[in-house]
């Protein structure tokens, strides 16, 4: 999921007036820890990274990196 999909999404919500909305995964760490636990692939995490606390809460789950579109995020030096 990227950024233009949520956009979508927030505009299908406004249009079709639903009782309430499911947005997934809801758990990304969580999935990160089970990918590496099956897996010596690295991984990479991105979609909708935009705050430093995501990035570190993906790094501390094990991933090598993070792909985000938020410049000030690049400068972190982690």
């Amino acid at each position: 999921m990227d950024r233009n999909a949520v956009n979508k999404g927030i505009a299908m919500v406004r249009d079709s007036d639903p009782d309430a909305i499911e947005i997934m995964p809801g758990i990304i760490p969580k999935v990160i820890k089970q990918y590496l636990a099956s897996s010596k692939l690295p991984i990479i995490a991105g979609g909708l990274v935009d705050q430093k606390v995501e990035v570190y809460e993906a790094l501390e789950a094990g991933v090598l990196a993070v792909s985000t579109g938020e410049d000030p995020l690049w400068r972190m030096g982690v």
